[in-house]
């Protein structure tokens, strides 16, 4: 009577070709952006991103791979970002200190090679990482990419982050929902105008004003638009969708 799925895109595709008059659950790809402005605490946000990109190497549904960022704020930003970034101690997830671990086989460490290449053919600038060292791919951020290439279109599912600029509130608006995809987005601001114009125009399952995306509690209802999925998970949620309702009337006789 009902399926749930959570993974990829094609194969989200696949299952809702075939499950004919079934209710269905998906919980599908992503490819998460956050704009910043150029009012926020830039240092704070850098600090957020860090955790928001780079957590479990970028292999979260939700990581953070697109910062649009005002433009006259971008210079300072990609410092704040680089010092933070930087700091991330790779390595053996087991010892005690390590922040992100190895990639979870071979074909996601050629993946993320992959996304770079086209990156740096996409007019991408490299200001860290690039590069695999073993199975860790080091942590990596890449600016002013082409709004056409892999990294700023397509999930990476990996320890990669764009930065890229904008110059006004319905460019980054337009370049945040220029994917196929959208289950969560993250906006940083100190204007309650600007968060309340892109927190209702972002066509995202969920929106965080001054949070990454990544941030997630069981009692929020979690779901995308577009290519990110169909319905909405959280226990409350997830045990809605997979209830049918029934009617049941008396009357006297």
């Amino acid at each position: 009577k009902k399926i749930s799925f959570t993974g990829s895109l094609e194969v989200g595709q696949i299952i809702t070709e075939h499950c004919g008059m079934k209710r269905v659950t998906m919980e599908l790809g992503s490819n998460s952006a956050v704009i910043v402005f150029k009012d926020a605490p830039l240092d704070i946000v850098a600090k957020k991103v860090r955790k928001g990109g780079y957590t479990l190497a970028g292999q979260v549904c939700i990581s953070i791979q697109r910062v649009y960022v005002e433009q006259d704020a971008a210079d300072e930003f990609l410092r704040e970002l680089s010092l933070e970034v930087g700091k991330i101690v790779h390595g053996d997830p087991l010892l005690d200190g390590t922040e992100m671990g190895p990639m979870i086989d071979e074909s996601a460490l050629c993946k993320a090679e992959q996304f770079c290449k086209d990156a740096r053919e996409h007019k991408g600038i490299l200001i860290l990482g690039g590069k695999r060292k073993n199975t860790i791919f080091l942590p990596t951020i890449f600016h002013n990419v082409a709004e056409d290439a892999l990294l700023i279109q397509e999930e990476a599912f990996a320890p990669i982050v764009a930065v890229n600029t904008f110059k006004t509130v319905e460019e980054a608006i337009t370049k945040v929902n220029s994917t196929k995809y959208g289950l969560q987005a993250g906006i940083f601001t100190r204007d309650i105008t600007k968060a309340m114009q892109c927190a209702q125009a972002i066509d995202a399952g969920g929106v965080l004003v001054n949070e990454s995306p990544t941030f997630r509690v069981d009692n929020m209802p979690y779901g995308g638009t577009k290519g990110s999925g169909l319905g909405r998970e959280g226990p409350d949620f997830a045990i809605k969708e997979m209830t049918e309702e029934k009617l049941i009337i008396f009357d006297q006789l």
